[in-house]
């Protein structure tokens, strides 16, 4: 299921965005019914999600398979897509599409699969906690009111997925992990577009 959140100014935007969502439900579904190999399956779903955020984030953010990698050196996992803000940012490193990103840029990860499950979720946490745990760093900087040092806000951490493999509601395993807050079980309806 695929949630729309159009802002503000919804009067031409959210018809708009609605209009497209059928076109990525397709891609997604493409990708998985026509490509055969696993990992490319994987790689595919991650370039419909990543176009879906370039397409609608303001282009100071950036939306990339990446590594990332703190000030002591420490990196993350391999993490599927990260949104980061690249206006202010530069990559640590890039060679033929294999980026590391300093973790002080991200403001939110995903894990891609094909389909939401217990297994994936676990995998999913143990990626973000590979992130989260990173060391995050803030310079001062001069404002109208004088310096001010920045503090870091909170990496979010999320799941993409195209359908559920649950049998039963997956908000049931989420709160016996303590993995639940903000949670909403909207997955009885996962082929549902809105």
């Amino acid at each position: 299921m695929v949630h729309v959140y159009a802002g503000a100014a919804t009067g031409i935007r959210k018809p708009i965005i609605r209009s497209s969502l059928p076109e990525f439900t397709n891609d997604l579904r493409t990708a998985r019914t026509a490509i055969g190999h696993p990992g490319a399956i994987g790689d595919g779903s991650e370039k419909v999600w990543q176009k879906l955020f370039k397409t609608y984030l303001p282009m100071r953010y950036a939306d990339d398979k990446a590594t990332i990698m703190d000030s002591t050196g420490a990196f993350s996992h391999e993490i599927d897509v990260v949104l980061y803000d690249r206006q202010h940012t530069f990559l640590i490193f890039e060679l033929e599409g294999v980026k590391v990103i300093p973790v002080e840029a991200v403001y939110a990860i995903f894990e891609s699969k094909q389909e939401i499950n217990a297994d994936h979720i676990e995998y999913a946490q143990r990626k973000a906690a590979s992130v989260r745990g990173l060391h995050r760093t803030s310079a001062e900087v001069m404002t109208i009111d004088g310096p001010r040092t920045a503090i870091p806000q909170p990496i979010l951490a999320g799941f993409l997925a195209f359908e559920n493999g649950w049998k039963s509601a997956p908000g049931e395993f989420l709160a016996s992990c303590g993995g639940s807050r903000g949670y909403s079980d909207s997955s009885r309806s996962e082929k549902r577009v809105d």
